[in-house]
């Protein structure tokens, strides 16, 4: 007997064996076969091996396509039965999909951070850092020297970026207590705060740079940032980075852990809704209408008079074939508005109700531009800081965020806009402008 032939045979028994590891049963036996498949791809997405989890969803849902095979040729008296299996996989076979999505989402992150590129980005951000660190502490030193109304323009700034990484600490009589922040200050050259990731992921995710607001927010530490409001901060931070760079698993995930860690004493109604709204236009950006209707009813719940719910409605109206529907549910929110209401906002509104009138099918999609719902996020936020403490928290988060990323790119200009590391996708539309906002207080 040859070798060749030895070999050969071998092959072929080593085939059939781990085709007999996987030979799908029938009948009610798919259920718990479908069921495995699904944890063994959570297991798998959980462990990070995105190819397991692959595997583990392609056998779940080769289970679903047996059961719906045998649900189709079943006999009439054995239709039910054959009928409830299928029902019983479906699931089965779609969360484990969802896990295998999810690992392969997680997997490009992971090619990210580890890229060329971005390992190049860590190195420089050190010390580009470290020098914007020592200019804060400058500027606290000669707040607590000669007080805060003889400091410079960039001493001023160089104090707000410091107070939106760490709260000011007072004195009894309410006056900052100089001395307590610039220990705090000059502690962040060896351990920088988490809320840096935050500041970071914002303002680059507000300057169309995606790739380095993904890096940020993943490198978000919850356990290391001191406060409940900064935590769900930090949450909602994540899901946009997420959802810039084409994340939707994982921008879901984090959004929903929005709304279940607001509690009764949380962030109040319109962050809630906040929260349901970006999920609203996830799932729109997926074609997912049935799942955002059901997001925006809930936001319209929790603030009804809200002019992003509006173009959000207009928009699902819009996909669904009913452009005057569409265009009056922006006419109705123009008026909410009113004339002292965001010019912006108001353009936008009259602007699209005119374009859904004339244009009809050929009217662009909103939310598929960046930019414009970058607009949308810094509106919404300016419209709900009055009456959410946390909304005017990211609010002001969003202003000097740009101005801290930019002063950081200013120290890394191999990273900037003109620069972008490699695979780095530029949006179609251009940079989201800038809102008319007061300025964060020191």
């Amino acid at each position: 007997m040859s070798r060749t032939f030895v070999s050969i045979t071998l092959s072929f028994l080593a085939l059939a064996l781990f085709a007999g590891c996987h030979k799908l049963p029938s009948g009610q036996a798919l259920v718990p076969y479908a069921q495995q498949a699904r944890d063994d791809a959570a297991k798998s997405e959980v462990a990070h091996k995105a190819a397991a989890a692959r595997s583990a969803a392609d056998h779940a849902m080769d289970a679903l396509r047996k059961a719906n095979q045998e649900a189709a040729d079943a006999k009439p008296e054995a239709k039910a039965a054959a009928d409830a299996v299928a029902d019983a996989v479906r699931p089965l076979a779609l969360e484990a999909v969802k896990f295998a999505d999810l690992a392969a989402e997680e997997g490009r992150v992971e090619d990210l951070r580890t890229s060329l590129a971005m390992r190049g980005y860590r190195l420089a951000r050190s010390p580009a850092v470290k020098l914007l660190f020592a200019g804060m502490s400058s500027a606290v030193e000669h707040a607590g020297a000669s007080g805060y109304n003889a400091l410079s323009d960039q001493q001023k700034r160089q104090l707000a970026d410091a107070g939106l990484l760490a709260d000011a600490p007072k004195l009894p009589n309410g006056d900052p207590d100089w001395k307590a922040m610039g220990a705090t200050v000059a502690g962040w050259s060896e351990h920088a705060p988490a809320e840096l990731n935050m500041c970071l992921a914002v303002g680059y995710s507000m300057g169309n740079l995606r790739q380095l607001a993904l890096v940020e927010a993943d490198a978000l530490d919850y356990a290391a940032v001191k406060t409940p409001d900064h935590r769900l901060a930090c949450r909602a931070v994540r899901g946009l980075a997420f959802q810039f760079n084409g994340l939707p698993l994982m921008a879901e995930r984090e959004y929903d852990a929005v709304l279940r860690e607001s509690g009764p004493d949380g962030p109040g109604p319109q962050m809630v809704a906040g929260a349901h709204v970006l999920l609203s236009i996830l799932y729109l950006q997926q074609g997912d209408d049935r799942r955002s209707d059901a997001e925006l009813t809930h936001a319209i719940g929790q603030w009804p008079d809200a002019a992003v719910l509006a173009l959000v409605r207009s928009e699902l109206l819009f996909r669904s074939g009913h452009f005057d529907q569409a265009a009056q549910v922006l006419d109705d929110a123009r008026v909410v508005v009113g004339d002292k209401g965001d010019p912006w906002m108001v353009q936008e509104l009259t602007t699209r109700a005119a374009d859904l009138r004339t244009l009809h099918d050929r009217a662009p999609s909103l939310f598929a531009d960046p930019g414009f719902w970058r607009d949308v996020l810094e509106r919404s936020l300016n419209a709900a800081a009055p009456k959410s403490e946390l909304a005017a928290k990211i609010r002001n988060y969003l202003i000097a965020a740009r101005k801290f990323a930019d002063d950081c790119l200013k120290v890394l200009p191999d990273f900037g806009p003109a620069n972008l590391p490699s695979g780095q996708p530029a949006d179609s539309a251009a940079p989201a402008t800038t809102a008319t906002m007061p300025a964060a207080s020191p």
